[in-house]
């Protein structure tokens, strides 16, 4: 079962009268037990005033609240309940599911910073040639005394694979493919070590285009490398480029 919004073709370019045609965005949410996340989440969407929105929420099998907190809100989404299979296949479903020209992701315990999705959506369609538009994740971590959640360390040094910072072009996932749903962790690193690997055409923002919040409960909370697949990803890696080169050597033999 799911609510939407029937969307025409005239909501897939919205003129507004002094800055550009602004195309639609699908934003994806995957949530898994966030009953306490998913409403600010999806609010914090809204917020963001783009006049062509799709959001879809995707319930990866939660056992909690969260079906009732989504469908309790007064907001145009569609949401779809999955069984239980990881982020990735979530992500997955969403991007299936999307009609947008643009695809965001939002993981359901994080933010984007006001106005991001106008931002990196004219850069997108200023700069035709690129496919992903990005800048930085600042980290969130919450003071457990006052329950505040305040910056830790300088964005320009976190991870740089968060898939929430960016704003992709639906045909990226074409040329790329969908995550890794071997990959429970680790999806990220190895969906833009492809990317990379294919020359796919990316621009950096110098600016945090995601929140990301600390909070205890986070799902690589207290993993090894190991346990993130970090290893597992660079073997991924260095497989496929070994399969090219031997391709290339039995063609040109």
């Amino acid at each position: 079962m799911h609510t939407h919004v029937e969307l025409n073709e005239a909501t897939n370019k919205i003129m507004t009268k002094d800055t550009y045609a602004k195309p639609l965005i699908t934003v994806i949410i995957p949530v898994y037990n966030g009953e306490q996340f998913i409403s600010e989440a999806i609010n914090n969407v809204l917020e963001q005033n783009y006049p062509a929105l799709e959001i879809i929420v995707i319930n990866d099998g939660s056992t909690d609240n969260t079906e009732f907190v989504v469908k309790n809100l007064d907001a145009d989404l569609r949401y779809f309940y999955i069984e239980n299979q990881g982020p990735s296949f979530a992500r997955n479903q969403g991007v299936k599911y999307s009609t947008g020209n643009y695809i965001a992701f939002l993981d359901a315990d994080d933010l984007l910073p006001e106005n991001n999705l106008s931002i990196l959506s004219k850069e997108l369609v200023q700069n035709t040639e690129v496919d992903i538009v990005r800048g930085y994740a600042q980290l969130m971590k919450k003071n457990l005394l006052s329950g505040v959640y305040e910056t830790e360390g300088d964005p320009r040094f976190s991870f740089p694979a968060f898939i929430g910072a960016a704003l992709y072009r639906k045909e990226v996932f074409d040329k790329v493919g969908l995550f890794d749903t071997s990959l429970h962790f680790g999806e990220d690193s190895d969906w833009y070590m492809r990317a990379t690997e294919l020359n796919v055409r990316m621009k950096w923002l110098d600016q945090v285009t995601l929140f990301v919040r600390r909070h205890g409960k986070n799902m690589t909370e207290g993993k090894d490398l190991v346990q993130l697949n970090t290893l597992r990803v660079f073997k991924k890696a260095v497989d496929r480029l070994r399969n090219q080169k031997n391709g290339f050597q039995e063609n040109h033999s």
